[in-house]
């Protein structure tokens, strides 16, 4: 997705659920209109509390979720990723 500004984004992860949301107050959205993706990270080996997100100069948002061995600790809190 590209034309993003980081005002406009929220993502978090609850319940190992990863979820990008996007409010659409962005001049080139018709009608303000916004969306949601979600993500399930359960079973996978993540290291939810290290991912990142950027917007590049272009508008494109990349989100960063680091792979872990399975035998690391799991949490299942809620964790907003902050969007550099």
């Amino acid at each position: 997705m590209y034309g993003l500004e980081k005002e406009d984004v929220e993502i978090y992860v609850d319940h190992k659920i990863l979820t990008f949301t996007f409010k659409g107050t962005n001049q080139n959205e018709v009608c303000g209109h916004g969306f949601y993706l979600t993500y399930d990270l359960n079973g996978k080996p993540y290291r939810i509390n290290e991912i990142k997100a950027k917007i590049r100069k272009d508008g494109v948002l990349e989100i960063v979720v680091p792979k872990t061995k399975m035998d690391d600790k799991e949490t299942h809190e809620r964790i907003i990723v902050k969007i550099e």
